[in-house]
């Protein structure tokens, strides 16, 4: 793997990783307040899982590239899902999940 597609690669695994501890912030602040907590807290658990998932793809990808400078999407939504919150980009459900609660994010 060339140096510019390692620091590519590398990028988007901090970016990842960022995005994980965003969520899990997310997750710790969706109180009862929050219309439905039960379905929020699940989607951004789910979110969590996903972008883990992406990050160890980008790992072993990291770890075993045999020339090969094809890396996994950080994001493949298809656009027959129309505007399903759950099937929008994590921006889009993450603002759904929190259902106007972003000030609680500024008191952390």
């Amino acid at each position: 793997m060339s140096q510019a597609a390692s620091s590519q690669v590398n990028q988007e695994m901090r970016d990842l990783k960022e995005e994980i501890l965003f969520q899990k912030v997310l997750l710790k602040s969706i109180d009862d307040n929050v219309q439905d907590r039960e379905a929020a807290e699940q989607e951004v658990r789910d979110e969590i899982h996903s972008l883990e998932r992406k990050l160890n793809q980008l790992k072993r990808a990291a770890q075993g590239s045999s020339g090969s400078t094809s890396k996994p999407s950080s994001r493949s939504f298809p656009s027959s899902q129309g505007n399903n919150p759950t099937n929008s980009a994590p921006e889009d459900r993450a603002a759904v999940a929190m259902n106007g609660y972003l000030g609680m994010l500024v008191l952390l």
